[in-house]
């Protein structure tokens, strides 16, 4: 049983990285601001990315700073595919219990 929870844990703070990172990147897009892009990445937005993209990364990384709005638009869509796919697995979990 803690051991679900624990997953459940993970899950929540998971999506939470997920859903705030994908809120800062709309941000930028409202905001035109996405030439800032490597001004505003942070920890949270690379491990996102990391987390993704696995041995990718530094390949998305350059990518985005290179051409922002593009890499930013590609990164949201993944973002909310990911944050689906949690969704669903914390479903499963619910249900399991």
């Amino acid at each position: 049983m803690l051991k679900i929870e624990d997953s459940l844990f993970d899950l929540d703070m998971l999506l939470s990285t997920m859903r705030n990172t994908a809120s800062s990147l709309e941000k930028l897009m409202k905001e035109n601001n996405v030439g800032d892009v490597r001004k505003q990445m942070n920890g949270m937005m690379l491990r996102c990315i990391t987390l993704l993209y696995a041995n990718a990364d530094e390949k998305v990384v350059r990518q985005l700073y290179g051409k922002s709005e593009e890499g930013i638009l590609i990164l949201l869509v993944h973002l909310r595919q990911k944050e689906m796919e949690l969704l669903e697995q914390k479903r499963n979990f619910k249900i399991t219990r």
